[in-house]
Formats: structure tokens, C-alpha cells, sequence
């Protein structure tokens, strides 16, 4: 792949069903932060966006019709695989919003340029394959130690930001240069606790100008729901040799290219990892093709990071990764379009989601707010 270039329990299944669907895209694009309070489509947007939307769920359905089949055969693995197609859904559900808001009815010029965050500099610019890197990562996070400690609630804090586009707010004190920070509390109970501010502005630089990312701003959500006891048993069952690993990740997705680079983001924003997992999730991508080193880079709270780029959600975007190449802890991540989108006001490269990794630990009690 090419560097980026610089151009314009037993529980009861219920049947798969587009209720359902759409149901339970609306909860993962809300627990997300992604607010559901779009303004009012007029008839012809309306049509564009359940066209766009339609198309995309036809294709997440029909390329993935053995994996619902085995759903109903294997209820355990099976409701994993459903969220990670409702997971697609709803990016394909938030695309074609996003495409809507953004296509103002102009041509080319005459759509107002969208805001994103300034582009880091790599110094790697050519790129080169990242497997040395991410084995030097692994070998950094595999002499970390899980901090020895009697406390049990897991905190997860990152700070993000998503293209407008998705973040439309009938509030008059919306700013696109508007991020969000969330803090995560994993009980033992299997309960969990999300509270999201939004306030806190990216500078001109293209980064927080608090860099620890303090409670700046509002709440805008803070609620409490329970996982399942399966996510926690799939987090725990998660091998520590590469080769195995791979396959325990791929098994959930299949038809994915990047899904070691896709579940490192995911579970180290949703939990506290043990650096020997963290190791090996590095070791299991650098045995992956088509993953680039683009060098080293300051990421979104300041830090000295090292950069490497996989396959995005689509031909016309990769995701960046940042790793602290000392520790070798996972810092971030941001999708970047590489095709310039006239019609959405994006010119090519441009960053339209960011999400740093503030903090990952063990507190006790008394420390949740």
C-alpha cells in the first residue's frame, strides 16, 4: 500500500431483520457520540441518503450471508459476528448521512470548504513496510507490567473528533473544531459508565490545546449499560502467540483486510489491555501485508508517536495508528480520505475522524466521578 499522497449467555437470537438493523445501528451511532438529532431531510436528501444507505446494507448483507448462517448455528461467536456487521452498518448509515449534509446542491467550488484538523508530518514520507517497527513495538510493550494494584474498575479516557458531517447539532453553540472527551468505567458487575463532554476546541496546529484532555465544556451524555459476559470471556480467551491470535480475530471477520489494525483500535478504546495482549496484537500485525510505516510524528495530545498506516474502511480511506514508541502503548488512531470529495467540501488528504487514547487504567471506587 501506498503512503499517503498529498493531492486535491444462551440469550435468544432474534431473526435478522431490518427493524432490527436499524434499531441497533441507531444505538451503536449514539453510543458512539454521534448525535441522532439530524435536521430535517427535505424529500430529496431523503431519497439520496436511504438510496446510499440501502446499497451499502445490500452489500454488508450479501457478502456476508455465511456468516449469518453460522449465527444461527453457533449462538456464542455468532452474536460477535452480528455486531461487527451492525458495526459496518452503521458506518455505511453514518457515510450516507454524512454525504447528504455535506452535498449542498453546488458543483465543485461553489461548496464551502468542510473544516478538518491540520495533517500530522510524517517524516517517513516515501513510507516503507512497518513489520521492524511494530516488532520493536511489541518488544517494547512486552516488558511493560500491568501496574500491581487491588483496585478493579477499568477507566478508559479518549479524546476524538468526527467530520461535522456527522456531528450535526441543531445547538447554536456548535463549532466544527468541537471535541468530544469520554471517559469509560468497566465495573466488575459487567456494568459500564460513559460520560462524554463536549467543549474542548482543536487549535490551529491541529491538536488539543489541553494536552491532557481535562473535562472541558458540557456533559452530553452520561449513562450506565451492561455488556455481555461473552465480550469479556472473547477479551480474555485472546492468545498470546500472533499466529493464533490472527486467527481468533480473523474469525470475525473475514472479508476484512485490515482486522488486526481495526481490533487493536477498537479494544484499546473500550478496555484496559494487558501489555503481553498489546504485544502480541503488534507481533500479529506486523505479520500482516500491506501495513507502512510513515516515521515518527507528535499526535493529537502532543506525544512523540510513531505512525503506521493500514487499509481504511474503503478504497478512498486508510486509518493511521500511533504507537509511544518507548513504551510501545496504543495512543490513537485517525481515518484519513485520500480521493478529494468536491462535493462534500474535502479536499485529499484530510482527516475526518481522530480518536486518542488520554489514559488506560486500574482506580478504585472512590476515584469515579
Amino acid at each position: 500500500m501506498c503512503p499517503i499522497q498529498h493531492s486535491s449467555g444462551n440469550r435468544r437470537k432474534q431473526p435478522m431483520n431490518i427493524d432490527r438493523l436499524e434499531t441497533e445501528t441507531r444505538e451503536l451511532l449514539r453510543s458512539a457520540g454521534i448525535s441522532s438529532s439530524i435536521h430535517e431531510l427535505s424529500s430529496e436528501e431523503r431519497i439520496r441518503t436511504d438510496a446510499a444507505a440501502q446499497r451499502g446494507l445490500e452489500q454488508i448483507l450479501r457478502e456476508s450471508r455465511a456468516q449469518q448462517r453460522s449465527l444461527m448455528r453457533t449462538p456464542g461467536r455468532g452474536y460477535r459476528k452480528f455486531a461487527m456487521a451492525l458495526g459496518a452498518a452503521a458506518v455505511v448509515v453514518a457515510a450516507a448521512v454524512g454525504l447528504v449534509l455535506h452535498d449542498t446542491g453546488g458543483e465543485g467550488d461553489n461548496v464551502a470548504p468542510a473544516w478538518t484538523p491540520l495533517m500530522r508530518e510524517f517524516h517517513n514520507k516515501e513510507g516503507k513496510s512497518a513489520s521492524s517497527i511494530l516488532e520493536g513495538l511489541a518488544e517494547a510493550a512486552s516488558q511493560q507490567a500491568m501496574a500491581a494494584s487491588g483496585d478493579s474498575i477499568q477507566r478508559i479516557v479518549t479524546v476524538g473528533w468526527t467530520l461535522q458531517g456527522l456531528q450535526v447539532s441543531n445547538s447554536e453553540d456548535f463549532d466544527p473544531k468541537m471535541a468530544t472527551r469520554q471517559e469509560r468505567y468497566i465495573f466488575p458487575d459487567g456494568s459500564v459508565r460513559e460520560i462524554v463532554w463536549s467543549g474542548q476546541l482543536i487549535d490551529a496546529k491541529g491538536q488539543m490545546s489541553d494536552e491532557d484532555g481535562s473535562r472541558t465544556g458540557s456533559v452530553t451524555r452520561d449513562e450506565v449499560f451492561w455488556t455481555s459476559a461473552e465480550t469479556s470471556e472473547y477479551i480474555a480467551s485472546l492468545s498470546t502467540d500472533p499466529v493464533l491470535l490472527a486467527e481468533q480475530v480473523a474469525a470475525d471477520c473475514p472479508l476484512n483486510p485490515s482486522c488486526i489494525g481495526e481490533s487493536i483500535v477498537d479494544m484499546n478504546a473500550k478496555y484496559v489491555l494487558d501489555p503481553v495482549l498489546v504485544s502480541t496484537l503488534w507481533e500479529a500485525l506486523a505479520r500482516t501485508d500491506g501495513i507502512t510505516y510513515l516515521g515518527e510524528t507528535v499526535d493529537r495530545l502532543g506525544r512523540e508517536a510513531a505512525a503506521i498506516q493500514i487499509p481504511g474502511p474503503g478504497r478512498e480511506y486508510v486509518t493511521v495508528l500511533y504507537a509511544d514508541p518507548e513504551a510501545g502503548r496504543f495512543l490513537g488512531s485517525e481515518l484519513v480520505v485520500t480521493v478529494a470529495k468536491p462535493h462534500e467540501g474535502l479536499k485529499a488528504p484530510a482527516v475526518v475522524q481522530f480518536s486518542a487514547l488520554a489514559s488506560a487504567s486500574l482506580i478504585g471506587e472512590s476515584e469515579v466521578p
